[in-house]
């Protein structure tokens, strides 16, 4: 359990949310606040959005440059929008972890 913020979450070693279902907005800003980002901002908060509809609606990671893409970013807009590309978003928009060989693509 992590719970060095408000609200106690059950994370992997990694980070990661156990259970996707108890994310909400108050927990993505205690994540993000645990990777170094104090405040999210809107382009951030969209994307976020964008990674867990897709990954909800397919039960995969999406390519993270098409999800720069849909929001008409460039193909690195990952890297510009979080500290390490989309590692830091997928961890952020509460999802699990998405396992070696995603993250390198990440």
């Amino acid at each position: 359990m992590i719970a060095q913020l408000d609200i106690p979450m059950n994370c992997d070693e990694e980070g990661f949310l156990v259970d996707p279902d108890s994310w909400n907005k108050t927990v993505a800003r205690q994540l993000a606040q645990m990777e170094g980002i104090d405040d999210l901002n809107n382009r951030q908060w969209e994307f976020i959005i964008s990674l867990r509809q897709y990954y909800f609606t397919f039960h995969r990671l999406p390519q993270i440059r098409r999800v720069c893409h849909m929001h008409q970013l460039d193909n690195n807009c990952a890297s510009k929008l979080f500290n390490n590309h989309g590692i830091d978003a997928w961890r952020i928009a509460g999802l699990p972890n998405p396992g070696e060989e995603a993250k390198a693509y990440m």
